[in-house]
C-alpha cells in the first residue's frame, strides 16, 4: 500500500489544480481495482483524470498550400484515422457541378481534392470513389473544372451521378415537406462519407455551403425546387449525415453564384468539421453573415441537425 501511496504522489500536484481532492481520487481508482501495475494505474489515471480530452467542433486552417494545410487541419481534428480504418471504402462529394476554371470558384479546389484522395489511400482505404450529379454536363464539367484529372492522378475513381440505376430510395421520416429521395447507391454503402464542398454565393439560398453541397447526390434535384428549396435542403440534412465534412474556402466566389463568373476572393482557409449546420454556420462568416440569417441552415438547426450558434462552438484556429 506504500508503494502504491508513492506512485500516486507525483500527481497530487496536478489533482490540485483540476480541484479533485485525494479522497475523491483514491475513491475513484481504489473503485475499479487499478491495483495490477503502476502501467495500468497511470494509463487509466492520464484518461480518466490528468489529460482530459481537448474538444474541437470546429477545425480553422489557413496557409498557403491547400494540401499541407488541409494535412495539418486533419491532424489537429484528431487524424483521419478516426474516420478512415484499414480498407475502407471511402465516398467523396465535392462540388462538381460547373464547367468552371478552378480559378473561378464555382467547384471545389482540385488541389485540395486530390490532397484528401491521397490522405484516405494513405490511411489504408481500400478505394476513394469521387461522385458528383453535375449540373452541367459531367463529361465536360469535370474535364474544366480540373477535379476529375486530380482526382484519378491521385488514385481515386471519379464517376458523374447522371444514371438512375445508380440511385436507390430512402425515407426521410424527420422531413417537414421531403419525405422520401433517391440517393446514390456509392454513398448509402459507403464506409466512409466524407463532403467536400466549396463556399460560395447562390442566387436561391443566399449561400451554398455543406448543406447545400448534398443535393448533388441526389437522382432528382429538381424536387427539391418544387418542395421548397430551403426546407427540402434541411429535411435531407435529418437522413444523410456525412463522416466528415472538408470545406473548401481556399477561394470563395462572392458574387453570381452559384456557378459565376464572379468576384472571388482567396481567403486560404478549410473549415473542418463533422456537422453540417456548425461547419456552415462558421462558413456564412466569411460572406458577413450568420448562420441564423440563412434559412436552410437555420431550419436545419431547428430540426436538431446541429448547433448553429458559434459561441457554444469549441472553434480552433491554426495557420500553417
Amino acid at each position: 500500500m506504500l508503494y502504491f501511496l508513492l506512485l500516486l504522489q507525483p500527481i497530487f500536484v496536478i489533482l490540485l489544480l483540476m480541484r479533485i481532492s485525494r479522497r475523491e481520487f483514491l475513491q475513484q481508482v481504489l473503485g475499479i481495482g487499478v491495483l495490477v501495475s503502476s502501467k495500468s494505474l497511470f494509463s487509466d489515471v492520464s484518461q480518466k483524470f490528468l489529460i482530459p480530452q481537448e474538444r474541437i467542433d470546429l477545425l480553422v486552417a489557413r496557409g498557403d498550400s491547400p494540401e499541407q494545410t488541409l494535412r495539418s487541419a486533419i491532424s489537429s481534428f484528431g487524424g483521419i484515422e478516426k474516420f478512415v480504418k484499414k480498407d475502407s471504402r471511402v465516398v467523396i462529394k465535392p462540388n462538381a457541378a460547373w464547367a468552371r476554371r478552378p480559378e473561378q470558384a464555382a467547384t471545389t479546389n482540385p488541389e485540395l481534392l486530390a490532397a484528401m484522395v491521397r490522405i484516405c489511400l494513405n490511411a489504408g482505404a481500400r478505394s476513394v470513389e469521387i461522385w458528383d450529379h453535375t449540373c452541367d454536363n459531367p463529361e465536360i464539367a469535370f474535364q474544366r473544372n480540373g477535379l476529375k484529372e486530380a482526382a484519378e492522378k491521385a488514385g481515386a475513381k471519379v464517376f458523374p451521378g447522371n444514371k438512375k440505376r445508380d440511385y436507390q430510395k430512402i425515407e426521410i421520416p424527420k422531413g417537414k415537406l421531403m419525405k422520401s429521395s433517391l440517393v446514390l447507391n456509392s454513398v448509402l454503402d459507403a464506409d466512409v462519407f466524407i463532403n467536400m464542398p466549396i463556399a460560395k454565393t447562390h442566387a436561391s439560398t443566399e449561400l451554398t455551403l455543406s448543406l447545400k453541397n448534398l443535393m448533388g447526390i441526389n437522382w432528382s434535384m429538381n424536387s427539391f425546387h418544387i418542395l421548397g428549396l430551403s426546407q427540402s435542403i434541411a429535411d435531407f440534412s435529418t437522413a444523410i449525415k456525412p463522416n466528415l465534412i472538408i470545406l473548401d474556402a481556399t477561394r470563395i466566389l462572392l458574387t453570381n453564384g452559384p456557378q459565376g463568373p464572379g468576384k472571388v476572393k482567396e481567403l486560404k482557409t478549410i473549415v473542418v468539421g463533422t456537422n453540417p449546420v456548425s461547419v456552415d454556420s462558421y462558413a456564412a462568416t466569411f460572406f458577413g453573415k450568420r448562420g441564423e440569417e440563412i434559412e436552410h441552415i437555420r431550419l436545419a438547426s431547428e430540426l436538431g441537425v446541429g448547433e448553429i450558434d458559434l459561441t457554444k462552438l469549441a472553434i480552433k484556429e491554426i495557420t500553417v
